[in-house]
């Protein structure tokens, strides 16, 4: 291929064969020849023909008035000015051998008549370089389809991304358990401490034993009513686990209140003296305190209710089914009540697994709670 050029510092060959796509913008550069021509060979391969343009590597196209030039295997002279191809020799290999002339002015005016026959008549050429009419026309296409060059992008086979069907994983939606607020809390003191709480409340004195007698509390009652126990001064927070237990003291009603936001107040193994020497107590609410894991009741009520003139205490809900010591566990309890006396043990006490029971009933001088005991 020639082209005449006015400029051109480079040539570049965009081209594309029937089997592969366009090349990368500006394209292959061309070799230049000593005698001022660019030449490029383009391997066909499998392919029967190639489109071709060209350009100067700076924005500067020639294309064939957007039209292009379609090459079969053989060698060609192009000439930039007039956009005439000049076939040379056919090839027996599938090559291309496009060469670019430099910007000559022809010194004469080409004669050749379209109608050239094919007895060989040379053409003269702007580069005085006969041309020889070869005797087998060669297959030029003979319906051109108008290749719109790309003048800024070239034409790029896209890369086609092939759709893929994902794998959908389907949404599982987890039983999510709710969150329990547990019904019980866990009381982490021993029997003693509880009742120097109780004690301290009831009678203003801090940090009392569970040794001291008091004759102020009539009655303990479990309660989950904050808005009333919030009303009481007295008060004092029981070291507990997931939960919270507050005593409360009621003077005019001489009432011991422990507070909880929990159904059930489980207590610990060592329940021994927990409601001893109250000697004026009455009553007990013994239901909302689970007992299941208590071992040690000893001197638990000695002398409770020793003083008291009425006695309403409901023992069926102490489970003593892991009890190992119930030693002077109701030592002198309520001896000397004189008006009502209404106990009950029920079914859950029972004393299967006790090792000691050693004065249990020891300086009992009720009969009426010698004759309701078992």
């Amino acid at each position: 291929m020639r082209t005449s050029t006015t400029s051109w510092k480079n040539a570049y060959i965009h081209y594309r064969t029937t089997k592969k796509g366009w090349t990368t913008v500006p394209g292959i550069k061309m070799k230049k020849l000593t005698n001022g021509l660019w030449q490029y060979n383009i391997a066909l391969g499998d392919s029967k023909s190639a489109t071709v343009c060209f350009n100067n590597g700076n924005g500067s196209w020639d294309n064939n008035k957007t039209l292009n030039y379609e090459l079969v295997a053989g060698t060609y002279t192009i000439d930039h000015n007039d956009k005439t191809i000049n076939y040379i020799i056919p090839t027996a290999t599938p090559t291309i051998t496009a060469t670019v002339t430099p910007t000559l002015t022809p010194t004469a005016t080409p004669t050749a008549t379209p109608t050239v026959t094919p007895t060989a008549t040379p053409t003269v050429t702007p580069t005085v370089t006969p041309m020889v009419t070869p005797t087998v026309t060669p297959t030029v296409t003979p319906t051109v389809t108008p290749t719109v060059t790309p003048t800024v992008t070239p034409m790029v086979t896209p890369t086609v991304t092939p759709t893929v069907t994902p794998t959908v994983t389907p949404t599982v939606t987890p039983t999510i358990m709710p969150t329990v607020t547990p019904s019980y809390v866990n009381m982490d003191v021993d029997g003693k401490t509880f009742n120097g709480i109780l004690k301290s409340v009831a009678n203003g004195i801090e940090e009392c034993q569970y040794s001291h007698y008091d004759n102020q509390i009539k009655e303990i009652k479990v309660t989950s009513d904050k808005s009333f126990v919030d009303k009481m001064s007295e008060s004092a927070e029981i070291t507990a686990l997931n939960g919270r237990i507050v005593v409360y003291w009621n003077n005019e009603l001489q009432t011991i209140f422990i507070y909880t936001d929990k159904e059930k107040i489980v207590l610990p193994e060592d329940v021994s003296y927990m409601f001893a020497l109250m000697c004026n107590l009455e009553t007990i609410d013994l239901e909302r305190f689970d007992f299941s894991k208590c071992e040690k009741f000893s001197h638990m009520f000695e002398a409770t209710s020793h003083e008291a003139n009425t006695i309403k205490i409901d023992f069926s809900s102490i489970d003593c089914s892991n009890a190992t010591d119930m030693s002077f566990m109701f030592s002198d309890f309520g001896s000397f009540c004189e008006n009502e006396f209404s106990i009950n043990f029920g079914e859950n006490f029972k004393t299967h697994t006790v090792q000691s029971m050693e004065g249990m009933f020891f300086f009992h001088r009720n009969d009426e709670f010698k004759r309701n005991s078992f």
